[in-house]
């Protein structure tokens, strides 16, 4: 499958941050590693049909760093990220084109702590979950998987089947990570904080901000084009 680069998404998601970064993040340096990255260098090998087992209701599809470039996080199609609609970046978590799921971070090139959950029923959100939201996910007839995907990071992750999903993004310590460098030398930094994105079946529902504790999360929500 062909995946266009649109101009108009690495420009938008681009723009918006460094606005927001200019705005005022704090300038705590925080702890960086340069470790390997899960995805950095393309889909891993191997088909992503076979769902990993169930521990007390949650299959992990993935725990590791991703990598982050040109401001782009999305969970779903390709076709439907690159479609006609694109994200506005100005939510933690917005759905595009009902096939994909656009995320939104504090820095648009780095590493970030990910882990990706599938659970049979809506779990609780997380004590330290500072901000959240959540949007729909359609997955194609035919189709048992989905794609991560950046600007040149794709991962395939293993769903039960078609049907809707509804998506939850939790993270932590986005005011820090806003300070941050996105380098260490010439390799990627890691940013501060957890990021974790957690997928159960549901019928479709609008786009919805569950918590709003960092500055960067209120900043991003109420920023102007």
């Amino acid at each position: 499958m062909a995946i266009v680069r649109r101009p108009a998404i690495r420009a938008g998601a681009a723009a918006l941050l460094l606005s927001l970064a200019a705005a005022g993040c704090g300038d705590g340096a925080g702890d960086v590693s340069a470790a390997p990255a899960g995805g950095a260098d393309g889909p891993r090998p191997g088909p992503a049909t076979t769902l990993p087992p169930a521990v007390n209701g949650v299959r992990v599809l993935y725990d590791d760093l991703w990598t982050v470039e040109e401001g782009q996080w999305w969970l779903g199609s390709a076709d439907a990220y690159f479609g006609d609609e694109i994200p506005t970046f100005r939510q933690l978590l917005e759905s595009v084109n009902s096939g994909a799921v656009s995320i939104t971070v504090p820095g648009a090139d780095g590493r970030y702590r990910a882990r990706v959950e599938l659970r049979d029923v809506p779990p609780t959100i997380a004590s330290w979950c500072e901000d959240a939201a959540e949007a729909s996910l359609e997955v194609p007839s035919g189709k048992r998987a989905i794609t991560m995907g950046s600007f040149e990071s794709f991962d395939d992750l293993p769903v039960a089947g078609a049907g809707w999903y509804r998506v939850r993004y939790c993270t932590e310590q986005q005011d820090r990570a806003a300070g941050e460098d996105a380098f260490v030398g010439e390799d990627y930094a890691t940013y501060s904080g957890r990021h974790l994105i957690q997928v159960w079946p549901a019928p479709p529902a609008a786009d919805e901000a569950l918590r709003e504790g960092s500055d960067w999360a209120r900043r991003l929500t109420t920023a102007r084009p």
